[in-house]
């Protein structure tokens, strides 16, 4: 079976899926599920721009997914 990255963003048809294993990893590190605050939470960090997400798919079923961060390197006066 073929797995494809794609980028996620709030109007995503796997939006909603990776908002799902998102509270799963927060309830993982012991924090309460809450698919309502997640979502909104996840939804208002992409469309700032203040992370990025990308997830892996299977014949549309999100597997895994992965956020980034960009952060200023001040000594390189760059981004990491």
């Amino acid at each position: 079976m073929t797995t494809t990255i794609v980028p996620i963003a709030s109007a995503h048809p796997a939006f909603d899926q990776v908002t799902a294993l998102f509270d799963d990893y927060r309830v993982h590190y012991g924090q309460p599920s809450s698919p309502e605050t997640t979502r909104s939470w996840l939804h208002d960090q992409l469309a700032q721009q203040r992370i990025f997400a990308a997830a892996a798919l299977r014949a549309d079923d999100v597997c895994g997914f992965v956020t980034a961060t960009i952060m200023p390197a001040s000594l390189a006066l760059g981004t990491a």
